[in-house]
């Protein structure tokens, strides 16, 4: 047979044809069609090879196409915006961050809890809790205290955990805080320097309420024309204590205490502080040390209550007013002693004209009148919230460090050890 009889009797597999000649030349037809049949298979081998060859090219094609975000992420320091996981300005996503607080004093309640946050224009989750003491936590941020801190607590959880700082009293009186060897312990510090990680300043609430620029709410020809000095501590390191009481023996003007220190009257039941020092010509608003940068909520008060401050602290005052210190506030520092500043008093409590001077900066307006280049700073700060710039700033030490496996471990390590002391208690 002629093996183009078999090819045909192979091709037209129903003929009646195909069967004859397959019977009559069994041998031959295993002999003839060997070859054809091995050739069919090199050809859809062949066409298999060719198939998978384009495959893997579509396949690599797909893989450089999803990874050049990647690289162009990389390449240009987290500037791709094509990453469908990254925001409109090609950064990563906000991590939610969790911070643990070591110690309780100086927290009030309205401190813990989660606050929506705002970071590369989307939402992020800060969360912040209280650290038991009788079980270990996991938390990004491991918060302190630094007046009720010692060296020998700043410990972290796992290696890569950040230790975070707040305090908002002078160096002078807790003494580790002008300690280099224990604040560079810190990761973080939140603090009322201007140059801290998260400055965090007594004149934002004064500043935010709206009312240090509202009229003096009592006329200066009905307020009490005396001193008036509320403060209960009485060890202060600058001497305050010493200068109030040099001027209540000189006696040239009245000085009214109402504190625990050198007291000569007694407050109206439920009157505040604000209350006392508005109805006084005069306050003594001396901090607790004079440090650079700490100016509390002492001047603010009489700021807003209309009372002129006599002042004594910070040695840059200057920069924290809306107005030139000569405007508005009695520097202790102007004067040689404490009877230059009574007979400076004096001469203002009888001249009326003179005293109201001193005022004149509540007729401006802040938000259309030029103030002070540091005052218009503290109410740009006043607008900001301390614990998302807190929470922002752990951010960008997180992911630099890239440790966010070593975080899960510890914090898979946590639940694990708690569920079997769970089990244990069954």
């Amino acid at each position: 047979m002629k093996r183009s009889r078999l090819v045909s009797a192979y091709k037209f597999k129903d003929s009646a044809e195909k069967k004859d000649i397959l019977e009559e030349n069994g041998k031959q037809r295993t002999i003839w069609l060997a070859p054809y049949i091995v050739k069919k298979i090199k050809s859809r081998f062949r066409l298999t090879k060719l198939r998978a060859f384009f495959a893997c090219v579509f396949v690599s094609i797909l893989v450089l196409y999803l990874s050049l975000p990647h690289i162009v992420m990389r390449y240009y320091k987290y500037k791709s915006p094509r990453f469908h996981l990254r925001t409109n300005d090609g950064l990563p996503p906000p991590m939610n961050i969790e911070i643990g607080v070591a110690t309780f004093h100086f927290f009030q309640q309205s401190f813990f809890g989660t606050k929506d946050c705002k970071a590369r224009n989307q939402t992020f989750k800060c969360t912040t809790k209280m650290i038991s003491h009788h079980n270990a936590s996991i938390y990004h941020v491991k918060l302190f205290h630094a007046p009720h801190t010692s060296t020998k607590k700043v410990k972290r959880d796992f290696p890569s955990q950040l230790l975070g700082v707040i305090s908002m009293e002078p160096g002078a009186i807790y003494k580790h805080q002008n300690n280099p060897a224990f604040m560079n312990r810190f990761d973080i510090k939140q603090y009322f320097r201007w140059d801290s990680d998260v400055p965090t300043l007594y004149s934002t609430p004064y500043i935010n309420s709206n009312m240090l620029f509202n009229p003096v709410p009592i006329p200066t020809e009905i307020k009490i024309p005396a001193l008036v000095y509320i403060n209960s501590n009485c060890h202060a390191s600058n001497g305050r204590n010493e200068i109030v009481r040099k001027m209540m023996m000189l006696r040239k003007i009245p000085v009214h205490s109402y504190g625990g220190c050198l007291n000569n009257k007694q407050a109206k039941k439920n009157e505040n502080k604000e209350e006392i020092i508005a109805k006084y010509k005069f306050c003594i608003t001396m901090e607790n040390s004079n440090e650079e940068d700490y100016v509390s909520e002492k001047l603010w008060q009489s700021l807003k209550a209309g009372c002129l401050p006599i002042y004594y602290g910070a040695p840059n005052i200057d920069k924290f007013l809306p107005v030139p210190a000569n405007q508005i506030i009695l520097n202790y520092n102007d004067f040689d002693s404490p009877e230059a500043l009574s007979d400076e008093l004096v001469r203002l409590n009888n001249n009326d004209e003179e005293y109201n001077k001193y005022f004149e900066w509540k007729k401006l307006n802040p938000e259309t009148d030029k103030l002070l280049e540091g005052f218009q700073w503290l109410m740009k700060q006043a607008k900001r919230n301390p614990t998302c710039d807190f929470c922002r700033r752990a951010q960008t030490l997180w992911e630099t460090r890239k440790d966010t496996t070593d975080f899960e471990y510890y914090k898979k390590q946590l639940f694990k050890k708690s569920r079997d002391k769970d089990e244990n208690l069954i």
